[in-house]
């Protein structure tokens, strides 16, 4: 576990030195277009007959990279339930885990076109592509979402939109 922690503080100071504002600048490089985010999650449940548990649900890393070219980079590290509390145990990590839950690489063919190579979100309806728990359509994940399909794939997909009148494909 005490690994996880140190791969994770690596990982995230060698992105911070990655990244770096986007200025205007002449001398502008491949290093310009980095950024990086993130976001979290906690939860308490209260049952009727047990004790309160109380936890932070994740903890995701967010890596992206936007050049002038048509590729693109994004990655998602997720440390998932770090960190948990109950009446009876008190603080515990064993059900912690790391998990890159995207990888990939996007190449733009055309404006209606693109190319995704790596590892990312099983595009299984507008519920799996956005995942993140304050911008999802439901308040817990639907069977088909989790039972049917693999929540990521790794592979290759083609991807994007064709314009028709009023809306697009």
């Amino acid at each position: 576990m005490r690994k996880s922690f140190i791969v994770i503080f690596v990982s995230l100071v060698l992105s911070t030195l990655l990244c770096k504002p986007v200025l205007a600048e002449e001398n502008a490089n491949w290093l310009d277009g980095f950024q990086l985010g993130g976001y979290s999650s906690a939860g308490i449940t209260l049952h009727r007959d047990q004790e309160a548990e109380a936890a932070i649900n994740e903890v995701s890393l967010l890596l992206t990279w936007t050049g002038d070219s048509r590729l693109s980079f994004f990655s998602e590290l997720e440390l998932e339930r770090p960190l948990a509390w109950n009446d009876d145990e008190n603080f515990s990590r064993k059900e912690s885990r790391l998990d890159l839950e995207r990888f990939y690489i996007d190449y733009n063919l055309s404006e209606k076109i693109n190319f995704r190579a790596g590892r990312f979100l099983t595009p299984n309806s507008r519920w799996n592509l956005l995942h993140a728990p304050p911008l999802v359509w439901t308040t817990s994940r639907p069977l088909a979402t989790t039972q049917l399909f693999p929540t990521a794939t790794n592979g290759v997909m083609l991807h994007g939109a064709i314009p028709l009148e009023k809306g697009a494909l």
